[in-house]
């Protein structure tokens, strides 16, 4: 192949990875431990789910008699932090699988997709770190101010 054609507009799209066998390595090994958090992640939401569910019967139990009017709230916030904390541990697993899926075939759109579900963690991580970033300047402020 004339490798002045390499940047040219016409020509045809190369379909397969080009790098090196270290950097194949370090994503296979990533690939790897991203897949064995990503399995595990999906673990603590099933467990999250069901202390979902247990705590909504004991707390149907205890409002029957008389008590336990916060309750719904602790569980609602409980599912919302339950979805969200679904949202990287997919990608995760995403990455994962398709990081492997894309060195086993040798197909770059394969690792395309999987490096969008990495943007994806990363982007994630980034905001919540923006929200909680936030929340202490909030804190602080309200402590200078006697708040």
């Amino acid at each position: 192949m004339d490798h002045d054609n390499l940047l040219d507009d016409h020509s045809p799209i190369i379909d397969e990875l080009t790098f090196s066998q270290p950097v194949r390595d370090y994503l296979k090994e990533s690939a790897g431990w991203s897949k064995f958090l990503g399995i595990v992640g999906f673990i603590f939401l099933g467990l999250s789910v069901l202390s979902i569910i247990f705590l909504a019967i004991n707390m149907a139990s205890l409002s029957s008699l008389g008590g336990g009017g916060i309750g719904g709230a602790f569980i609602l916030l409980y599912v919302v932090f339950t979805a969200i904390f679904a949202i990287p541990v997919y990608h995760l697993y995403n990455f994962a699988t398709k990081t492997q899926e894309a060195l086993q075939r040798e197909n770059q759109s394969l690792l395309v997709g999987a490096f969008s579900s990495h943007k994806t963690v990363f982007k994630f991580y980034g905001i919540v770190m923006i929200i909680v970033l936030a929340l202490y300047a909030i804190v602080i402020m309200m402590t200078i101010l006697g708040i």
